[in-house]
């Protein structure tokens, strides 16, 4: 018995329980000691074991996280091509309105005072 089933076993023994009862209840708690050491490292071991699974996820998802930025940086700049593109055909059409007009105007007025 370690250290601590003997003073189980001397406690027990003091309060007046039988000799034999109170051995196996001794050698009981050792057993449910050991019991309990062992399930309390699987658990230590789980958790160690979750923690690298998430540090390992935590890894996959920054590396996915960059390449979507980069994905959309990319879009982003054939997107400001595009409204670039788009900003000078306004800008041409525009022009072809206000020519329209002018000439809108021209004939109108050559219409009325000639």
């Amino acid at each position: 018995m370690n250290m601590m089933i003997s003073e189980l076993y001397d406690a027990l023994m003091s309060a007046g329980a039988d000799e034999a009862k109170a051995r196996r209840a001794a050698e009981g708690m050792a057993t449910s000691d050991q019991d309990f050491r062992k399930q309390f490292g699987e658990l230590r071991e789980d958790n160690q074991k979750m923690r690298t699974e998430m540090a390992d996820l935590r890894g996959e998802l920054k590396s996915e996280m960059q390449a979507l930025r980069g994905e959309l940086k990319g879009e982003m700049a054939g997107v400001r091509l595009e409204m670039q593109a788009l900003r000078g055909e306004l800008s041409t059409i525009k022009w072809m309105g206000g020519v329209m007009i002018a000439l809108a105007a021209a004939i109108l007025a050559r219409v009325l005072f000639v």
